[in-house]
This record gives structure tokens, sequence and C-alpha cells, in this order.
């Protein structure tokens, strides 16, 4: 006689494969996830450095522009000004200012990117390659601060700054960017500044 069904050792085996494909997928998922918020917050920042560089009348403010910003209805939609001045999207909290050409300083150990390592990391070397390289030709400079006081950094120059010994932005790679964002640790802090013409 012939027995239909499957023992409880296969069923167990089915159900590990299972989990272990659930536990690969939900990985999956959530390294999408943070690509897509990456990428993002990089498109939302290159519009808003685009909607800056339009508006050079804000130099003669000078100090923080972002009420001006703000007033003009220049930031995307779901930027929003703190109490402190400085300004918050997706997570991430930075300044505009003026001191002679347009800074914004980004904020990498702030907000709710604090104790997310590897995320702030990721963010850093994406605005970076992403936002800072592609325009290294209107970009002065920019900056990796860290360590408390910002005593540690490394700047990178724009091609009109980009003399002598100083390193070109054009020039840089993902393997220059990496162990210097990497370096934004929890309680330290870590800021990336862009300076703009």
């Amino acid at each position: 006689m012939r027995e239909n069904g499957r023992s409880m050792v296969e069923m167990l085996g089915v159900l590990a494969i299972i989990g272990v494909l659930s536990v690969g997928a939900m990985s999956g998922y959530a390294k999408a996830m943070e690509k897509y918020k990456v990428n993002k917050i990089v498109q939302n920042h290159g519009y808003f450095i685009a909607r800056l560089v339009e508006h050079e009348n804000l130099k003669e403010e000078g100090g923080n522009i972002a009420p001006y910003f703000d007033k003009l209805g220049l930031f995307p939609g779901n930027f929003t000004i703190n109490n402190d001045g400085t300004v918050e999207s997706d997570d991430v909290v930075f300044r505009p200012f003026v001191r002679s050409n347009f800074v914004i300083d980004y904020y990498l150990s702030a907000g709710k990117l604090k104790g997310n390592h590897t995320f702030k990391t990721k963010l850093c070397a994406s605005l970076v390659l992403n936002l800072a390289i592609p325009l290294h030709e209107s970009i002065r400079m920019i900056w990796i601060y860290r360590g408390e006081g910002n005593s540690k950094g490394s700047a990178f120059y724009g091609d009109s700054e980009c003399t002598g010994s100083k390193t070109c932005l054009k020039d840089v790679k993902l393997n220059d960017i990496k162990p210097l964002c990497s370096e934004c640790i929890t309680g330290s802090s870590c800021t990336l500044t862009f300076e703009l013409f």
C-alpha cells in the first residue's frame, strides 16, 4: 500500500529553504530601498543647488540664506527649516549660507543620520561622486571634516582651483572618498562642505 504526503523531515526542509529565501529577499529589498533613498537625496540636493545658482542675488544677503530661499519658495517640498537655521530633508541636516560664495554644510552626524553609520557613509560618498564631481566646473572646493571640533579633514578642488599639489575633484574616485566618509563615526562630528562659485 502506497502512502501519500510528505514526512515531517521533508516539510521542515521545505520550510528551511523558504526561510533562507525570505531572508535573502528581505536583505535585497532593504539594500534596494537604501539605494533608492540615497539617489532621491542626491537628486533633491542637485535640484536645490541648481536653484541656488540661479539666484546669485542671494549672495548679497550674506550669512544664512535658508530663510530667503524659503520665502521665495525655492526649496523642494520636503525641505523644512529648523529653529537653529539648519534645513532638514530626507533625514539630512544641512545649512546653506554665503561666505563670499555659496556654501552648503552637510552635517552627516546630525539628526536621524547620527547613529546610522552605513547609510551616512553611502550618502557621503554618493553626494561627492554623483553631485560634486559632475559639478567640478562650478564648485570651488569641497571638504570632508571629521572628528571632534572638525580637526581632521581633506579637501578636493574644482577645475579653476585645482593647481599644484591640490587634489582635483574631477580625478577623485570611490577609493579616495569612501575611507574619508567611513570615518564619520558615531559620536564624532562629520561635515561635508560644498563651496560653489
